[in-house]
């Protein structure tokens, strides 16, 4: 019995033996047994019924955590950032994981059984060969850079370290590969490479520009100076000069350097503007100041500096930068335009200076401030074509397109100006472009003709009576006196013809030529006097004028007139004939056309003349625009007419006159 339950006590045995341990007892064996043995037979078989059941209980508590603690190195494992590969000694994938399926773009069921090579980029294949060769050849983990070919065809850096593992009882083992993908770091290696390439060239560049600065400082034409920072007495002291500020003031740089720049100051220096540098200065900052210096001989000269303060990395103020620059020249030629501008200022003549965009006057002299009438305030806002009611902004424009585009540098015209009191006056303008304090503007020199048209009126209006005189006295006297020669010439030649039985040779020739004086004559007399006394003789000398220019030019030139016009002023009449004239003149000189129309015609309340050419244009600021156009402005302003000369619509040129029946004596 006592063996009986030491062999159900006996943790020795196994389970199973332990197990099939009382199946060994008969009934007649147990029958045999008393009752305190049976007793203690079932508590050792309660008891170890107990700890079979905790046995059991810490058994399947194990296997929980074991299942648990594969799961957590198996996530570990597959969700690892690094690809874990293991390879057999020809390269085959035979395990992966998760990161390494993703890492190739497939699936880990398609990654194994797969060779490596199969995803190795061409020039890595002897990479990776000579690294299996180096793991399974010897001991220790082997590490290797390479090119990795996603299925996608995408390439990628890789980091490769793997070691050789061989498990118990074999020969030959595994290789434990871990692959990582540094195409970032490689792209922060390329990015750190670039940027340390760009920083040596920025050093080279920065050490050039260093070079360059001290060649250019050395060679400036301006003096530099660099002091240090202490304002107290007696100043900074000078650390750097260059060669110019050597030259400036007579000094060498030993004599300079190590002084303060009180070096250069003398009586006449101004203290109040050095008192309000050294406040800049004290407050670091920048300024800008003009005052008296002391060459090495004592001479004066007028200096103009700026000073400013130079800081270091960590912004403590170190030295003091001064460029020094002697203005004398400066200071004469602004005395000079300080001169120029006083003569302009007080000139009589009108100078005008106005914006070239928007046609603002910007500047306005005191003779144009005095003959117009108005005040600079009141000028600032208007523009020219408020003082001159002839034009308009497109007018204007068009007259002044030549010297935007550069075709001219000047342009000379009249027209007539408008005071603030509403009176007119005539001008002559000579017009440029210029810059005025850095804006594109019109500059206008602007003389006043009024008494100088007034006398040229004067000289055309007696021009055109002794013209008349002149032509009076040889139709009436000249013209009598060989009207009366011719006779007496015919009556001697007749009467020696008779006494003579025949004609006398030569008397024809004499009445021939005398006969040709009288025409000649009749001709001066009819040119100096085209137009006569009567109202309707204007239509007959226009009709005359253009008969004569075909037959002389073999141009043709036709008169139309669709009504009467009867012009009873011979003074308008003569001027509206000059000016037919020498517009017809022109077209056949310069115009190079085929045709040519004189039109005169009675409109409301004016006369209208009218010359058209189909020629290549007559410019008006050309060179041809000289004695002839003046004298046609002139005799229009006579006769208070107006007078445009412009393209004709179908090309050529228009020359149009405009007489008022109120501006003609009846």
């Amino acid at each position: 019995m006592n063996d009986l339950i030491a062999s159900l006590g006996d943790g020795t045995e196994s389970l199973r033996e332990r197990a099939e341990a009382p199946s060994c007892f008969t009934r007649s064996d147990i029958e045999g047994l008393g009752a305190e043995e049976i007793e203690q037979l079932v508590y050792q078989l309660q008891t170890h019924q107990t700890e079979l059941r905790l046995q059991n209980e810490e058994l399947r508590r194990s296997h929980g955590e074991l299942l648990r603690s594969r799961d957590r190195f198996s996530e570990l494992y597959d969700g690892a950032p690094a690809a874990y590969v293991i390879l057999d000694g020809e390269g085959r994938i035979l395990e992966a994981n998760r990161t390494a399926a993703m890492m190739f773009g497939c699936e880990s069921g398609v990654l194994r059984d797969s060779r490596l090579a199969r995803f190795v980029v061409g020039d890595s294949q002897d990479i990776v060969h000579r690294h299996l060769c180096e793991v399974f050849g010897a001991e220790g983990p082997r590490d290797c850079e390479l090119f990795l070919r996603r299925t996608d065809g995408h390439v990628f850096a890789a980091r490769m370290e793997s070691r050789c593992s061989v498990a118990r009882g074999e020969s030959a083992g595994s290789c434990w590969s871990v692959i990582v993908d540094i195409s970032a770091r490689k792209r922060s290696e390329q990015k750190l490479r670039q940027l340390n390439e760009t920083l040596e060239q920025r050093v080279a560049q920065q050490t050039q520009e260093v070079l360059l600065l001290s060649v250019a400082v050395s060679h400036l034409a301006e003096g530099v100076v660099i002091t240090g920072s202490d304002l107290s007495w007696p100043g900074p002291s000078i650390v750097f000069v260059n060669p110019a500020m050597c030259r400036i003031t007579g000094y060498t740089a030993a004599e300079l350097i190590g002084g303060t720049p009180r070096i250069l100051q003398g009586p006449t220096t101004d203290r109040a503007v050095f008192a309000k540098m050294l406040a800049e200065l004290a407050a670091n900052r920048s300024c800008q100041l003009e005052l008296v210096n002391y060459r090495k001989d004592g001479s004066p000269y007028p200096a103009e500096m700026f000073i400013t303060p130079m800081f270091d990395s960590e912004g403590r103020h170190t030295h003091y930068v001064s460029i020094h620059r002697d203005i004398t020249e400066r200071k004469r030629a602004e005395d000079a335009l300080t001169s120029l501008g006083r003569i302009i200022e007080d000139s009589r003549n009108e100078i005008y200076i106005f914006d070239a965009s928007t046609l603002k006057f910007l500047q306005v002299n005191r003779g144009g401030r005095e003959n117009l009438g108005y005040s600079m305030e009141e000028l600032r806002r208007l523009t020219p074509l408020d003082i001159e009611p002839s034009f308009d902004r497109a007018s204007f424009d068009a007259l002044v397109e030549p010297l935007r585009s550069g075709k001219a540098l000047k342009l000379d015209f009249e027209t007539r100006h408008r005071r603030k009191d509403g009176s007119f006056y005539h001008v002559e303008v000579a017009l440029q472009m210029a810059d005025y304090r850095g804006c594109p503007s019109f500059v206008a020199i602007v003389l006043d003709t009024s008494l100088r048209r007034e006398l040229e009126q004067e000289v055309v209006k007696a021009s055109e009576e002794e013209r008349q005189r002149i032509a009076h006295d040889l139709h009436d006297d000249l013209g009598s006196l060989l009207t009366g020669l011719k006779l007496r010439i015919e009556a001697v030649a007749q009467g020696l013809a008779e006494s003579m039985g025949g004609p006398i040779e030569g008397c024809g020739l004499i009445l021939e030529t005398v006969r040709d004086a009288i025409t000649r004559t009749r001709q001066i007399a009819r040119g100096l006097r085209p137009v006569g006394n009567d109202p309707e003789d204007l239509m007959g000398a226009l009709r005359g004028l253009a008969t004569r220019t075909e037959e002389s030019s073999g141009i043709i030139c036709r008169f139309q007139c669709p009504g009467p016009v009867l012009v009873a002023d011979s003074h308008a009449s003569n001027h509206l004939f000059r000016i037919a004239q020498e517009a017809v003149n022109n077209a056949v000189k310069h115009a190079g056309g085929s045709w040519i129309v004189v039109s005169l015609r009675d409109e409301a309340g004016a006369f209208e003349l009218e010359v058209l050419d189909d020629g290549r244009g007559f410019d008006v600021h050309g060179d041809h625009a000289g004695l002839g156009l003046h004298i046609m402005n002139y005799r229009a302003s006579a006769m208070k007419a107006s007078l445009r000369i412009g393209r004709a619509a179908r090309g050529g040129t228009s020359v149009r006159c405009m007489v008022p029946k109120a501006a003609t004596k009846a």
